[in-house]
């Protein structure tokens, strides 16, 4: 069953929610006339509260209905503290109410979930690009060869990113052929494009070593650099799909191809300090790319309701993937 992204986008009300979330504040320890600030509005939303007593803060989510399920959440949160417990990987904290519950509920029946508010820098990608790209690469290599060690619980469940979800019949961030600005030339070329992707994943395969649990939106956005080093943020995408996806999502906002050669070197630099990386791995890495950037477009027209969307992936995120796929399609998608 696909998301009803029109009706998310049109019950969401920014005031309503704050006013909700009022009422559980005494539960993390802050007084109800606390300040509510919305950071970011996508899948979830996500608000910084902070204290009039003592400028205490907490990042508090509040998940849209339709998205992920509670069972969905708590295993997000069941794995985040498996990876804090067993890796040397820096990442968000879930912080429990005073009665040590991790997921909360609104009134309304929307999850809500506490996380520590980190004092850090975020990364300029533009500037940082490349150093950021060999930091992701690093902590993407810990996360997954802590991923193909950990055996999860019977009750864990998390979204399934492989082809059918990603581009095909059901695919979760909506139909690309909504994507804002898409000719008819471009949907020819995308639906050309996705003729190859299928095949080429197919033969990719699912098998344990290429396909496990992964962060899902490993990018520099969701990447902070703290006292003690980088922070790997927001496992709210996180899901069993291909661990070369990964460097997709680090990749997500790099236009051109040359770029991207770029970025999957320093990329591959930094995850090859940690575990092996092929050199057809390696080669697979573009094809990633492309899976994601169309994936992107099909996001962006299914959350018009969010201001990241509109800014960051409207018309001109369409015509730069379709260059992007044109110059990929010229020189064979994997090289």
């Amino acid at each position: 069953m696909m998301t009803d992204w029109a009706a998310i986008g049109t019950n969401w009300n920014e005031q309503e929610t704050a006013n909700a979330m009022r009422e559980l504040l005494p539960e993390w320890g802050f007084p109800r006339g606390s300040s509510i600030k919305l950071l970011s509005l996508s899948e979830n939303a996500v608000f910084l509260v902070e204290s009039p007593q003592d400028n205490t803060r907490l990042i508090l989510r509040v998940h849209m209905q339709g998205y992920n399920t509670p069972a969905e959440i708590d295993a997000e949160l069941t794995w985040l503290g498996v990876i804090i417990a067993e890796t040397d990987l820096e990442t968000v904290r879930p912080i429990p109410t005073a009665r040590g519950i991790l997921r909360n509920m609104l009134a309304d029946g929307r999850s809500i979930v506490g996380f520590e508010y980190i004092r850090g820098v975020p990364i300029d990608a533009e500037n940082d690009l490349l150093p950021s790209m060999e930091m992701l690469g690093v902590m993407t290599a810990k996360l997954h060869l802590h991923s193909k060690s950990w055996v999860p619980p019977y009750s864990f469940q998390r979204k399934r990113w492989d082809f059918k979800n990603c581009l095909g019949d059901h695919a979760i961030w909506g139909d690309w052929r909504h994507a804002m600005g898409l000719s008819n030339e471009g949907h020819e070329m995308i639906t050309k494009v996705i003729t190859v992707l299928e095949k080429r994943l197919l033969s990719w395969g699912t098998g344990a070593e290429r396909f496990g649990l992964i962060h899902g939106d490993a990018k520099s956005a969701n990447l902070l650099i703290g006292a003690a080093g980088p922070v790997l943020l927001d496992f709210d995408d996180c899901g069993f799909g291909w661990y070369l996806y990964d460097f997709a999502c680090a990749a997500t906002d790099v236009n051109t191809v040359k770029d991207v050669d770029i970025c999957a070197a320093a990329w591959a630099k930094g995850y090859r300090s940690v575990s092996t990386l092929s050199l057809c791995e390696e080669q697979m890495l573009l094809t990633f790319v492309l899976l994601r950037r169309i994936m992107t477009m099909a996001w962006a027209a299914s959350h018009t309701y969010s201001k990241i969307a509109m800014r960051d992936y409207g018309v001109s995120y369409t015509e730069l993937t379709l260059v992007f796929a044109n110059e990929l399609l010229s020189r064979g998608v994997n090289h």
